[in-house]
């Protein structure tokens, strides 16, 4: 029996799918992220960790779909067609994780932006409320305070 006769189909083109499946998995774990510290489903440390394991997974889908991609170059149009496919349902959902992992990589943390560097306030009644947060209260070193300064500096006027 030949391969057109056969109805199943071959392995290449079942991985084809599998990438393509696993893209469109990580793609809605990455949505589902948010969406459930929003809900209240998990805390917001399980939806970033969510959101990392998606862009890892997705960075995966990214390898394969091109591997697939350059092997069906020379195969039939409906096996580039799901590479291709796949490449950019992968690029999509890892573009959104890869900026905000570039802008949170470029400002301070957002509790420790003051505008009084000198002498910043200090938090009083969230005190209570933090006894077993991830983050301290207190505001950071002075590379953070230069840090600051230098984003105030930079914000435009409204």
């Amino acid at each position: 029996m030949t391969e057109a006769e056969n109805p199943r189909l071959s392995s290449g083109e079942n991985v084809k799918i599998v990438i393509v499946i696993s893209g469109l998995c990580c793609a809605l774990a990455a949505m589902v992220a948010g969406i459930g510290n929003r809900f209240g489903w998990w805390d917001f440390h399980t939806g970033i960790r969510s959101l990392k394991w998606a862009a890892y997974g997705e960075a995966a889908t990214i390898a394969g779909s091109l591997i697939s991609l350059a092997a069906a170059a020379f195969k039939s149009k409906s096996a580039l067609l799901m590479s291709l496919i796949g490449t950019i349902i992968g690029l999509t959902a890892l573009a959104i994780p890869a900026s905000m992992w570039m802008i949170a990589h470029r400002v301070p943390p957002i509790h420790d932006i003051t505008t009084d560097t000198e002498n910043p306030p200090k938090f009083v009644a969230v005190v209570k409320l933090r006894h077993d947060a991830s983050n301290p209260v207190e505001y950071g070193d002075n590379r953070l305070q230069s840090c600051n300064v230098w984003h105030i500096l930079t914000l435009d006027h409204l």
